[in-house]
């Protein structure tokens, strides 16, 4: 049996904090690190034992050799096309209540936003891969980008694609109008309670809306990833896989530090454990597990073991 494989589409950029956790308006220092949902999602695919690409696009600049080398050192082989632009910036102030966090972006015009088709060998790239993911998030980005992810969400594979919609990057009737060509092709859709309602318009109860999808979109799966809580408090993660005669839903506690990233991490922990063979209850324990690890550190990527996810237990020391 082939050895399962994910390949993730999307831009990764420059991730820039305050280094004392004060505010942008006049911190003297920045925290540098590198942050984007799909590198994230291939990052914690990697954690969890899955061979796992990311096919984006940047400059030959000094920024993109940076980007690529956190790539590497995190699990995940880049497949990367060049081009003219710059690399996408976003500044991140996290801070305690009443605070809360707050991202600006600074990503217009990036070499990502011109990606295509053509700048890949699609059949190529596509042959090593079990699975595929994006989001919405990228196709927010460009024409180019989205025929990107029409071009990668061939058969052949489980296709995997989260709506994520971002209210900083497009509206919703944008995200409706982009989301419709895709939804034909994909297998396991990840939709918050708000995607579900505001995007695909399937009503307030989050199950009764994801059987809608399951029988509207012929889906192998909806997952439903939720979370609560503030900077310096307790939270909850919760995940809820429907499908066909399944209905797994799991949760995890943790103290939250940083959420950036939490739910690219559960997403990357489930297809992973989905396409290494175990059941969905699995698959939504661990995610939901991977999902309040990751905030308790700083950082969007994950930075486990898979034996820290899968035999987890209630030891505050390990000797």
């Amino acid at each position: 049996m082939t050895r399962p494989a994910l390949l993730t589409v999307g831009e990764a950029m420059l991730r820039l904090s305050p280094s004392d956790g004060g505010a942008l308006v006049d911190c003297p220092t920045l925290d540098f690190g590198i942050g984007g949902a799909e590198l994230n999602v291939a990052i914690a695919a990697s954690r969890m034992g899955m061979t796992s690409q990311w096919l984006t696009r940047l400059p030959d600049t000094v920024l993109g050799d940076r980007i690529i080398a956190h790539c590497r050192a995190n699990g995940v082989e880049p497949v990367v096309a060049t081009g003219p632009e710059r690399v996408g910036t976003y500044f991140i102030e996290i801070g305690p209540e009443p605070r809360g966090v707050t991202v600006t972006y600074d990503r217009s015009d990036s070499a990502f936003c011109y990606a295509t088709p053509e700048e890949f060998d699609v059949p190529a790239v596509l042959a090593g891969a079990s699975a595929v993911f994006s989001s919405g998030i990228t196709l927010a980005l460009g024409a180019g980008p989205r025929e990107l992810v029409r071009a990668i969400y061939a058969p052949g594979r489980r296709r995997y694609f989260e709506i994520n919609h971002r209210s900083k990057l497009a509206s919703l009737d944008e995200m409706k109008d982009w989301i419709e060509p895709i939804l034909p092709n994909v297998d396991v859709l990840f939709a918050s309670p708000h995607d579900l309602r505001d995007i695909l318009g399937l009503g307030d109860d989050p199950v009764d809306a994801a059987e809608k999808a399951l029988a509207n979109f012929d889906l192998e799966y909806v997952v439903i990833p939720y979370r609560v809580g503030r900077v310096g408090g307790v939270g909850t993660n919760s995940i809820r896989i429907v499908g066909d005669g399944v209905d797994a839903y799991s949760e995890c506690e943790g103290r939250i530090v940083d959420p950036i990233g939490a739910g690219d991490t559960g997403a990357g922990v489930l297809i992973a454990s989905l396409e290494q063979g175990l059941e969905p209850q699995s698959a939504a324990d661990y995610a939901a597990r991977a999902s309040a690890w990751v905030q308790t550190h700083a950082g969007d990527s994950a930075k486990f073991r898979r034996d820290e996810i899968i035999n987890a237990d209630r030891r505050r020391v390990r000797r």
